[in-house]
């Protein structure tokens, strides 16, 4: 074989492996840590002021539940939207990150709404079985109650 295309050959070889190893570092980068996520910030915007969300320093119910295991804070929303309700979970709880994300999403519906939201159990008993109800059962179950798909 001709020493130049021995050249060549090692010389792609080399820019083959150093793609990989850039690709494999991005891809890790990218995948959020167990810590990461246990620690990040949840936020959820709520169109009303921060004296009408927690009104005295008290919260939401559904946060006030688990307020010791979890930092709440409170920001002008932006574009004058109401208020951020911010919240992360401490570290050495034993509180899930989707028990905060619950928690978040049922404190924004309870202060807007006035109410709760749910799907299960079905509040009119067994409803009748239409291509439109098995696919909310179907959504309902991929969500594995976390609100998102």
């Amino acid at each position: 074989m001709k020493p130049q295309r021995i050249a060549v050959a090692a010389g792609g070889a080399s820019v083959a492996a150093a793609a990989i190893v850039i690709l494999r570092r991005r891809a890790r980068l990218s995948q959020p840590t167990q810590r990461d996520e246990r620690t990040r910030w949840r936020v959820v915007t709520i169109a009303h002021s921060r004296d009408e969300i927690a009104p005295g320093g008290v919260l939401p119910p559904p946060l006030a539940a688990i307020a010791d295991q979890v930092d709440v804070e409170f920001a002008d929303a932006p574009g004058d939207r109401g208020t951020e309700l911010r919240a992360r979970l401490r570290s050495g709880g034993s509180l899930e990150p989707s028990d905060l994300r619950i928690a978040l999403r049922q404190s924004k519906q309870l202060i807007e709404a006035g109410e709760i939201a749910v799907v299960d159990p079905h509040p009119h008993g067994r409803r009748k079985t239409t291509p439109q109800g098995v696919a909310l059962d179907v959504i309902a179950a991929a969500s594995k109650g976390k609100g998102i798909l």
